[in-house]
């Protein structure tokens, strides 16, 4: 006797075989199952259809880390905190010798809620373009963010 999970498939099989036909029953070895036929609408289509136009978002201007930005071979930047050594995932991560100051934190933070249309909260999440940033503000224990690239 086959198994629950072949009978289903094959009563679904048979189901949408008979249902193309618009045969009112379908008879598998185990049950008689009524089919239902709905009517599919019919959707005017235009003569001449316009393609659909993909615009492209304007990229962010992240100052220092537009160079990690703009690099494909990138696929996450990291910012431990102020004054700290800017991290970067390719293969492997790489401590880079590009370091921000609080306020250009804070910045790039307010540049990605402005776009994405994101509250700033002072932990946020927020996607732009390609880009997810999950960001971190405090007054007592500063401000970091990690950037990752779709």
């Amino acid at each position: 006797m086959p198994s629950k999970k072949l009978a289903g498939i094959a009563r679904k099989l048979m189901l949408a075989e008979k249902r193309i036909n618009q045969i009112e029953t379908v008879r598998t070895p185990f049950q008689v199952y009524p089919v239902f036929s709905l009517p599919i609408p019919k959707i005017p289509v235009p003569a001449q259809a316009q393609p659909i136009k993909i615009i492209p978002l304007a990229p962010l201007d992240l100052g220092k880390l537009n160079e990690f930005v703009s690099d494909n071979s990138v696929r996450a930047i990291e910012c431990p905190g102020a004054n700290q050594n800017i991290k970067v995932k390719k293969e492997n991560i790489i401590d880079t010798n590009v370091r921000l100051g609080e306020n250009e934190i804070i910045d790039i933070i307010k540049k990605f809620s402005k776009a994405s249309g994101m509250p700033q909260t002072p932990i946020m999440r927020a996607i732009y373009s390609n880009m997810t940033i999950n960001a971190f503000m405090s007054s007592a224990l500063g401000s970091k963010f990690f950037i990752l690239k779709h």
